[in-house]
């Protein structure tokens, strides 16, 4: 579920920070003077939020990962007074590491979701300050629904490829 969370968190924060702030600036008329100038809105605002997003999106996966089995460590420590070194043990012979990297392939796909999305509303938006608040609503909501079903498919996908 790392994956999932870290995405669906990640898209709820980055996906309306993109749309508010791409927005706010298609309102300015800042978007408008970049074409002026000759730059390309697309490598000037769009290209570095994507690469961004696919830096950061795998970083924060890894320490959802890791909160989740240190979290479940000390739950089964505290109820069951299962030994740290033994959660340890049972933890690397029961999980497959083929489940991790199965995780960890979803997750270039969620961040482009995020920020394309984000960026998209952002540039969708009208020229009046309900158009962002809109616009920055709908890219959350967007963000989180295409990653919900996104990983659904993987599910399927990997049950069908590797059965699982």
């Amino acid at each position: 579920f790392g994956p999932l969370i870290a995405a669906i968190v990640t898209a709820a924060r980055c996906s309306t920070g993109y749309a508010a702030m791409i927005g706010m600036m298609k309102v300015n008329l800042e978007v408008d003077a970049l074409e002026t100038m000759g730059r390309d809105y697309m490598t000037t605002l769009v290209l570095p939020r994507v690469f961004a997003m696919f830096i950061g999106l795998p970083l924060l996966t890894v320490a959802a990962n890791i909160a989740g089995i240190l979290g479940n460590m000390f739950l089964m420590h505290i109820y069951l007074h299962v030994d740290f070194r033994a959660f340890l043990h049972n933890f690397s012979t029961v999980v497959d590491p083929a489940h991790y990297i199965l995780g960890f392939q979803k997750v270039p796909f969620f961040a482009m979701l995020i920020a394309t999305i984000g960026c998209y509303q952002g540039l969708m938006t009208p020229m009046n300050a309900e158009g962002i608040g809109r616009h920055t609503t709908v890219a959350a909501v967007q963000s989180i629904f295409w990653i919900i079903i996104s990983d659904a498919l993987f599910s399927v996908l990997s049950r069908m490829m590797i059965g699982y």
